[in-house]
Parts: C-alpha cells; structure tokens; sequence
C-alpha cells in the first residue's frame, strides 16, 4: 500500500487553506464594497473591515509560512513538484497583503487619524 509523505499532506493541508483565506478575502472585500455602494450601517461597514483585516493578516502569515515550506521541500527533495505551489503563493500574497493595507487604510481614515 502506497502512503502519501507526511510533508506532501503538509503542504497541500496549507496550500488549500491559502486557497480558501484568498477567497475569503476577495469575498469580503467585494461585500464591503458592495455594502458601501448600497449604504450599510457603519457598525456593519466597521465589522467587515475588521474581519477582513485579520483574514488578511492570517493568509498573510499562512502564505509565508507555506512559500517557506515548498522551496524547503524543494531544495531537499531537489524535485520541481513544489513549483506550482510555489507560484500560486505569490498572487495569494499579494492580494492578501492588498487587502491587509488597504483595509487597515480604510479603517485609520475613517477614525480620522
């Protein structure tokens, strides 16, 4: 019986939940922004910046962590299976780290500095 390396299911338990965190973030952004055009409560508009200010963070570090651990796996093994999840953590980053600042902009504004 063939069994999967406790490393790979590692790395697929992480590069799954950087998947759903990404989304989770673009989701929530996209409901503040629509909550903003259709005029929601600020208490509302406050409680969605702050949720997506600390998924934000969250897939953030979880990105960090997960990019780290692929291009260790990488090296040792000297495999190039990690590549792909390698570049799939960029765009998370990027946009997690977006909206990160963005929404912690947002926030600062709002509370008039």
């Amino acid at each position: 019986m063939l069994r999967k390396s406790r490393k790979q299911l590692t790395v697929r338990f992480l590069n799954r939940t950087m998947f759903f965190l990404t989304t989770l973030c673009v989701g929530l952004a996209l409901f503040f922004y629509f909550g903003n055009s259709q005029r929601f409560l600020d208490s509302t508009q406050d409680l969605i910046l702050s949720v997506l200010s600390g998924v934000s963070i969250i897939t953030v570090l979880l990105v960090l962590v997960q990019l780290v651990m692929a291009i260790l796996f990488s090296v040792l093994e000297r495999t190039k299976r990690y590549l792909p999840i390698i570049a799939g953590c960029i765009p998370c980053f990027g946009l997690a780290a977006f909206c990160a600042v963005l929404s912690r902009i947002i926030r600062l504004l709002a509370d008039g500095f």
